[in-house]
């Protein structure tokens, strides 16, 4: 069996905010908290689920463009590696959280920079929890936890420049 390769870059990217505008369009307005349905009322989905298992060993490359040049991160990982996705279809009082979580095993991460390593770990679990409020443009609330083992992470002053995009 061999392994999977993905690719995100600017056109996934692109293709991305083109299903977000379609199926959760900005509409600028303070949101409403979704009724909950009474007997008799058709089910109400709660959210969109989709779960990732890799069974075999995966390549990632995520694509970008800085100053007309491309730039980017080559992620390989192991078998067993998941990922799973969370949006919710219902507004709650505070608004909705949107949940990213998994797991990738035997991790090898390094950047188009000419030091290329990046992280190595053994296992490294990871959940995002991204917080929307009622009000559009309101405060958004991103929690990023990570948990690594046997990791090892490589920080230069030029990954500023190369995550920030400034110069």
């Amino acid at each position: 069996m061999g392994s999977t390769d993905f690719s995100y870059g600017p056109w996934a990217d692109r293709q991305r905010e083109h299903l977000f505008k379609f199926f959760y369009p900005q509409e600028y307005f303070p949101m409403e908290v979704t009724k909950a349905p009474k007997p008799g009322d058709k089910r109400q989905m709660q959210s969109f689920d989709v779960r990732l298992l890799m069974q075999h060993e995966a390549t990632i490359d995520i694509l970008f463009t800085k100053d007309k040049e491309t730039n980017a991160i080559h992620i390989n990982v192991g078998a067993g590696s998941y990922l799973e996705v969370t949006i919710p279809w219902i507004t709650l009082q505070d608004g909705y959280t949107t949940k990213i979580n998994g797991q990738l095993l035997h991790l090898e991460a390094t950047t188009s920079l000419q030091f290329r390593d990046f992280v190595e770990s053994e296992t490294l679990e990871f959940c995002v929890l991204c917080h929307y409020p009622l009000v559009w443009n309101d405060h958004q609330l991103w929690e990023i936890n990570l948990t690594g083992c046997k990791a090892t992470v490589h920080l230069i002053f030029f990954h500023k420049w190369f995550f920030t995009g400034k110069c």
